[in-house]
C-alpha cells in the first residue's frame, strides 16, 4: 500500500489524455505501458551492468572479499525486483485511471488485485484448486456462505501469497541465471524487464476493463432501479460458477461489485437469500417478470456476459448456455457473438 501513489497515477493519466486528445483508451494504456517499460528497461540494463562489474571482481584470482561481492550481487537483484514491482503496481493504478475505474490503495481487494497482477497472476487461477476445496454441487451452498463472509477471499489471498512467493522465487532464479553470462547481464536485464512489464501492462488492461464494464452497469442500475441491483451479486456468482469452478477473477469481481453497491442490511439479507437459493433459476424468472425496463435488463445481462468472459478469458460453452438461459428469462436478445466480442474486448 505504501508503494502506491494514487495522486501521481491520476496526474499521469490526465497528462497522457491531454497530450493525445481523442485517442482510444487502449492506445493511452499502451502509451503508459511503454513508459513504464522504458523505466524498467533502463533500470534493468544499469542493474545488469553493475552485477557484471561485481562478477568481474569474482573472476580475479584473489577477490578482496568474495562474501561482500556476493552480498552486493544479491542486493542488486533485490533492488531490481523492488523497483520493477513498484513501477508495475503503479502502472495498474494509472491504467485504472485511464479506464475511469480508479483503484484505491485503501481498499484491500484493490491492493490484492494490483499485487497479484504485478506478480503476473491472471486471475483465472482456480480457488478450488489452491484453496483445496472440492467444488461440487453439494459444496456450493457452503461456498456461497464463505464468499459472503470473505472466507473464500481470505483463503484465496493466503494461497495467492504463496503463489506470489513462487513468482518472486522464479523471478530471482531467472535473474540469477543471467549472471552465468556476465558480459550479457545488461542486455538480459533490459530484455527481462521489458518482457515482464509488457505482460503486466497487458493484464492491467484486462483487469481495468472487467472492472470498468461491470461498474458502469452497477452505476446505471443504482440510478435507475435499485431493486434490480439486488440481482447483481447472485448473477456474478451464478454465472461465474456455472462450470462448477471458482476462479480468482470471479471472487475478485464479486468482492469489488459488493463494495461498489454499498448494500443496506435489508439488501444484504435479500442478496443472501437469492444466492443461497437452490431454485435460483425459478426465482430469477419470477424476478424478471417484475422488471419492465428493458435497459435495466440489458445492464444485468452485460454483468452476466462480463462475468463469463472474465472467468476464463476464452469462450466457454457452459457459461454461454448459462447466459442464454438467463437472457430468455429477461426477454433480452443474446447470442454467442456477444460473449465472443466481450472476450475480444477484454483481451485486446
Amino acid at each position: 500500500m505504501a508503494a502506491l501513489n494514487e495522486h501521481k497515477a491520476a496526474a499521469r493519466a490526465a497528462s497522457v489524455r491531454t497530450k493525445f486528445p481523442g485517442m482510444p483508451k487502449d492506445a493511452l494504456a499502451q502509451i503508459l505501458t511503454k513508459r513504464a517499460t522504458r523505466k524498467t528497461v533502463i533500470e534493468g540494463a544499469g542493474n545488469g551492468a553493475a552485477v557484471t562489474a561485481l562478477e568481474g571482481t569474482l573472476a580475479s584470482p584473489e577477490p578482496a572479499s568474495k562474501t561482500l561481492v556476493l552480498t552486493g550481487i544479491g542486493a542488486l537483484l533485490t533492488a531490481d525486483i523492488a523497483f520493477t514491482t513498484k513501477v508495475q503496481m503503479q502502472l495498474l493504478l494509472e491504467i485504472g485511471e485511464i479506464y475511469e475505474c480508479p483503484f484505491s490503495k485503501d481498499d484491500e481487494d484493490d491492493v490484492w488485485l494490483i499485487l497479484k497482477t504485478a506478480f503476473g497472476l491472471r486471475g483465472t487461477e482456480k480457488v478450488s484448486s489452491y484453496g483445496r476445496f472440492i467444488f461440487t454441487e453439494a459444496a456450493k451452498k457452503q461456498f456461497r456462505a464463505l464468499l459472503r463472509r470473505h472466507g473464500v477471499r481470505r483463503a484465496a489471498q493466503q494461497a495467492v501469497a504463496k503463489i506470489a512467493g513462487k513468482q518472486v522465487a522464479k523471478y530471482v532464479s531467472e535473474k540469477a541465471l543471467m549472471g552465468l553470462i556476465p558480459v550479457a547481464n545488461a542486455a538480459f536485464g533490459a530484455w527481462f524487464n521489458r518482457r515482464v512489464t509488457r505482460a503486466v501492462g497487458k493484464w492491467a488492461k484486462v483487469k481495468a476493463k472487467i472492472r470498468a464494464s461491470t461498474f458502469a452497469s452497477i452505476d446505471a442500475l443504482n440510478q435507475s432501479d435499485r431493486t434490480a441491483a439486488i440481482w447483481i451479486l447472485p448473477l456474478i456468482f451464478h454465472v461465474g460458477t456455472a462450470d462448477d469452478q471458482l476462479v480468482d477473477n470471479t471472487v475478485t469481481l464479486y468482492a469489488q461489485a459488493s463494495n461498489r453497491l454499498i448494500l443496506t442490511n435489508q439488501e444484504i439479507a435479500e442478496v443472501e437469500g437469492l444466492t443461497d437459493a437452490e431454485d435460483f433459476n425459478l426465482l430469477f424468472d419470477s424476478g424478471m417478470k417484475n422488471l419492465v425496463n428493458d435497459e435495466v435488463k440489458r445492464e444485468l445481462l452485460n454483468i452476466a456476459v462480463t462475468t463469463a468472459a472474465a472467468t476464463q478469458l476464452y469462450f466457454s460453452d457452459v457459461h454461454h448456455r448459462s447466459i442464454e438461459r438467463l437472457s430468455k428469462s429477461m426477454g433480452v436478445a443474446y447470442c454467442t457473438d456477444d460473449l465472443h466480442k466481450k472476450i475480444a474486448y477484454l483481451r485486446r
